[in-house]
């Protein structure tokens, strides 16, 4: 029997729905940004959860919103290329694999190798992931933050919840901070 009929026809034909959503889930996770958008709606909303609770309840719920819109948009694409297309029988495609789309791929890596053996800091230096981390201190009221790259960590500008100081304005090192187990609070009174 080579055909199916009822609910194992409609099981097959879901599963194949099924993958095709979860492989267009992974393109949009890989390739397409994930949950992220091509603008920071969120941000620029403010709904973070350092704003409240509902407000990154409702990021999230717009992050998800547009990772599924990128899942349909993926499912959507496939489907108009099997429409469209002639089905190519196997043998056809492992030659066009094989021929043309291994070689591509080499070439390509190869490219990639060479660019960033040629450019290790980037084309335009300093600006990048990782130059400044922005952090719940950033956004407070009153403290300055400074909008280009930092090298590192010791030109941070001071902040007191970043850098916390002792009485006299001097930043506590780890050596001054004294050994407290966990469940204790340090003190004046603990020696």
């Amino acid at each position: 029997m080579t055909e199916y009929a009822g609910f194992r026809w409609v099981v097959f034909f879901m599963a194949e729905y099924a993958a095709m959503f979860a492989v267009s889930g992974l393109g949009a996770i890989l390739f397409l940004g994930g949950w992220n958008g091509p603008v920071p709606i969120a941000d620029l909303l403010g709904l973070r959860y350092d704003v409240g609770p509902l407000a990154g309840l409702a990021g999230n719920l717009l992050g998800t919103v547009n990772f599924i819109f990128k899942c349909f948009l993926g499912v959507t694409c496939m489907i108009w290329l099997r429409w469209t297309l002639p089905r190519l029988r196997v043998d056809q495609v492992m030659s066009l694999c094989l021929k043309y789309f291994i070689p591509l791929a080499t070439v390509m890596l190869a490219g990639c190798m060479l660019w960033q053996y040629s450019m290790p800091g980037g084309m335009l230096p300093g600006v990048g992931l990782g130059q400044h981390e922005a952090t719940y201190a950033d956004r407070q009221p009153g403290t300055q933050s400074s909008g280009k790259a930092l090298p590192d960590a010791s030109s941070l500008p001071d902040n007191p919840l970043r850098h916390p100081t002792g009485s006299n304005g001097v930043p506590i090192s780890d050596s001054a901070v004294p050994d407290v187990p966990p469940y204790q609070t340090a003190t004046s009174d603990n020696p």
